[in-house]
């Protein structure tokens, strides 16, 4: 309804204000994240967008690292032409660019290498259930040494159990994703999950995986 009416314009700068607005109050806790935000197919071809983007971080002075905007395939492949000079320009500015659910659109390989893009997330079909044995556990280890290989940081969807993070972390992937991690909660329950993870790791441990709740 909100793509139909146009109200998804005015909702998504809502949430990016409101996303922008928590980082610098985290940062004002001494606490250093960053935060994702989802475009719709309209934005892609919203030649405006990186410039309101870019006006948004300078009013919360944060810096642009500190946004991820997620686009999915789909919203790609409805004007790539448009999307990639979108896609640039926020780039430009230095805000990350991450594709979601990656894994069940038509982009081909070939858009891949085009679109200037930060990350990539497999979609949870591919690692909810998981059996390593299986052909998503192949299209997930392939997706991740491919991503690798193209300097991306690679993101899993849909992590729920210890067994399937843990497999996760042995490919090298980036940052887990799921309600094995953490379900979703308010801003401030956020200051007492980083403040018990700061307690819990007085030692350093070998691992690289991130660790991110869903959203």
């Amino acid at each position: 309804m909100a793509e139909n009416t146009g109200l998804i314009s005015s909702i998504t700068f809502f949430v990016v204000e409101r996303a922008l607005r928590q980082v610098r109050t985290w940062q004002e806790s001494g606490i250093d994240l960053s935060v994702a935000v989802n475009l719709s197919v309209r934005h892609l071809t919203d030649m405006s967008l990186p410039d309101r983007i870019a006006v948004a971080l300078e009013r919360w002075g944060v810096a642009p690292s500190k946004l991820v905007i997620e686009v999915t395939e789909s919203s790609i492949m409805t004007d790539p032409k448009r999307a990639s000079v979108v896609l640039q320009q926020l780039r430009r500015i230095g805000v990350d660019v991450s594709i979601d659910d990656y894994g069940t659109g038509h982009a081909s390989l070939n858009y891949l290498k085009q679109f200037d893009i930060d990350e990539l997330k497999i979609d949870r079909s591919f690692i909810m259930n998981l059996d390593v044995e299986s052909s998503d556990a192949i299209i997930v280890a392939s997706t991740v040494e491919l991503g690798h290989n193209l300097g991306l940081r690679i993101v899993a969807e849909g992590v729920e159990d210890g067994d399937t993070l843990a497999w996760l972390e042995s490919l090298g992937c980036d940052i887990a994703q799921g309600y094995h991690i953490g379900r979703p909660m308010s801003a401030e329950a956020v200051l007492d999950v980083v403040a018990e993870r700061r307690v819990n790791q007085t030692q350093p441990t070998p691992s690289a995986l991130r660790l991110v709740g869903s959203p």
